[in-house]
């Protein structure tokens, strides 16, 4: 990859990504403050959402909890993946990436032949479910196919990205690492540049009160029960 491409992709890009994300959430909530939701098509479909959600959504919250505390104890992480303990902490990654996959794969099952979902399927959602498998397969390939894939977050992508938010932009701890690791890394701020425009903009709302709500109970009435 040469110099111009590598700053353009992982220089450049970054900010760009980062500027629509923040102006992008500003702009949603200041012209359509309503549609910052999941949008949920449960309604339609349960049976293949249910399972869809709790193999994603359990996966994901472990998935977010180790990359935030990895870029702020990225020295902690190191030494866990050089301990003996690096193998269950893998064998748990690979348990949560297939998680993942098999939510995805559910997620875009119901979108192409459900056709009550297919009907109100958009761009945006394809785009936000081809992403987020992209990210999770080039995750995964990291962790099992490269004997220190496990390091490449906390040694390789935090300092990379510190050089970023300090404004002091470098390459070097990336420049060595393989293309599925770069695409990983890329693709990951393509994520945040379509997040404000789609969906997924539901995710800076976290649905903490869901923990404890009553369920929504959703009552319907044939005509002549209403005569």
């Amino acid at each position: 990859m040469n110099d111009f491409l590598s700053i353009a992709l992982f220089i450049v890009f970054p900010y760009i990504s980062l500027t629509l994300l923040i102006f992008g959430i500003i702009y949603r909530f200041k012209t359509n403050s309503f549609s910052v939701s999941s949008l949920s098509s449960q309604i339609l479909e349960n049976r293949v959402l249910f399972f869809a959600s709790i193999s994603w959504h359990f996966a994901i919250l472990g998935t977010i909890f180790t990359h935030i505390t990895t870029f702020l104890f990225p020295s902690l992480w190191a030494n866990l993946a050089r301990s003996p303990y690096h193998k269950p902490l893998e064998y748990i990654g690979a348990v949560v990436a297939t998680l993942l996959i098999i939510g995805l794969l559910l997620y875009m099952y119901r979108r192409a032949f459900v056709s009550e979902v297919a009907k109100t399927s958009t761009f945006g959602d394809w785009l936000v479910l081809i992403v987020l498998l992209i990210q999770v397969i080039t995750g995964f390939i990291q962790l099992i196919f490269y004997e220190n894939g496990s390091l490449f977050f906390s040694e390789h992508a935090v300092p990379w990205l510190y050089s970023l938010f300090t404004f002091s932009p470098t390459l070097d701890p990336i420049k060595d690492l393989p293309i599925v690791s770069k695409i990983h890394f890329f693709n990951a701020f393509v994520f945040f540049a379509i997040l404000p425009f789609t969906r997924l903009i539901h995710i800076i709302v976290f649905p903490i009160p869901y923990i404890w709500r009553n369920y929504v109970v959703i009552k319907w009435f044939k005509k002549e029960e209403l005569a």
